[in-house]
């Protein structure tokens, strides 16, 4: 925690709320209990009534589907790692906190300055990520049979200009985590299938609604 809690503002992307939201119970006396649950890269399908996928295969998706021509790829050599948790384990930490902050006292949960929770289950490694997406993709007709097979090697520079300037880093960053306190506070662990497990039907879901526009080739060959 002392190495979160000092995080400078620039290049931290979430250290301005941070600073809002980790002293606020010593502020308070705990009359606000406050905890942060940082996820890594979130997989699976959401059963919520809103929006029910997250970030980075259904970008991914909509990248390739643009120009499936270029085929899948990683950034750089691919050899950064970035972790994973499926989205029914981060709901679970949630509920998780929710019923310790009715307890007397907050419960067994860690709150306000250490109240800061991963909920990383797994890794994910980007070649292997493109080349099962490749695979998939091509088998289940959601990508056209010429798309290659090779996966191709974009640079960091190629890749900033996208997602308001969080290409690079989406695809291209190391990113690991790992959750310690919620596995040490309430002796949990991941219940849900793995990443690759999901990932046919993560890819369907992006595939079902990417923007049309980027989707024109698939009146093509289908």
């Amino acid at each position: 925690m002392p190495a979160i809690s000092t995080f400078p503002e620039e290049g931290h992307l979430h250290r301005h709320v941070d600073k809002l939201i980790l002293p606020l119970s010593a502020a308070t006396n705990n009359k606000i209990r406050t905890a942060i649950v940082c996820p890594p890269d979130i997989y699976g399908i959401g059963t919520g009534t809103g929006n029910n996928q997250s970030g980075l295969i259904p970008l991914y998706a909509e990248l390739i589907g643009a120009s499936p021509e270029a085929g899948a790829f990683v950034v750089g050599a691919g050899k950064n790692i970035k972790s994973f948790s499926h989205i029914s384990d981060v709901v679970e930490i949630f509920l998780l906190l929710a019923s310790e902050a009715l307890r007397p006292d907050g419960g067994k949960a860690d709150w306000g300055g250490d109240g800061f929770y991963f909920t990383s289950t797994s890794t994910v490694s980007f070649p292997e990520l493109a080349e099962k997406f490749v695979a998939i993709a091509k088998e289940k007709r959601w990508l056209p049979p010429t798309t290659p097979t090779a996966i191709q090697h974009r640079s960091a520079e190629d890749m900033r200009p996208l997602i308001n300037g969080l290409g690079a880093y989406m695809w291209g960053a190391n990113s690991v985590s790992s959750a310690d306190r919620v596995k040490k506070v309430f002796g949990w662990a991941g219940k849900a299938p793995s990443w690759q497990e999901c990932l046919e039907e993560d890819m369907k879901a992006a595939f079902a609604v990417a923007r049309s526009d980027s989707l024109k080739w698939l009146t093509d060959w289908q």
